[in-house]
C-alpha cells in the first residue's frame, strides 16, 4: 500500500454482541485504547467473532500514525523466547 492509498483511519471489527457497542455510535470515529495510548478508529461488526475480541487488520503504516503496535506492550510469551504478537487488552470509546 502506497501512502496515498493510506485510508484516513483505520477500521476495528467488533461482533453484532460486543458490550461496548452499548456505548458506541457506529457513524462516529472512536478510540482504540491501551495502557499505552489511543488511536482513532472506525468500528464495524463482524458476525462471528468473540463478543470480547476488537479484531484491527494490518496493513496500514505507523509512520502515518496507525498500526496497532504503537498499542502493544513489549513482553515475553508464555512458551518463552518469542513476542507476544497481537496480543493487547484495548477498550473503545468515543
Amino acid at each position: 500500500m502506497l501512502p496515498e492509498d493510506h485510508p484516513p483511519t483505520p477500521w476495528v471489527w467488533v461482533a453484532p454482541d460486543c458490550p461496548a457497542l452499548a456505548e458506541l455510535d457506529l457513524e462516529r470515529e472512536a478510540y482504540l485504547v491501551s495502557p499505552l495510548g489511543r488511536m482513532r478508529v472506525r468500528v464495524k461488526t463482524l458476525p462471528g467473532l468473540h463478543p470480547g475480541v476488537c479484531l484491527y487488520r494490518r496493513d496500514d503504516w505507523m509512520k502515518l500514525g496507525d498500526g496497532p503496535n504503537q498499542l502493544i506492550a513489549a513482553g515475553l510469551t508464555d512458551l518463552g523466547e518469542g513476542a507476544p504478537y497481537y496480543d493487547q487488552y484495548v477498550r473503545l470509546e468515543q
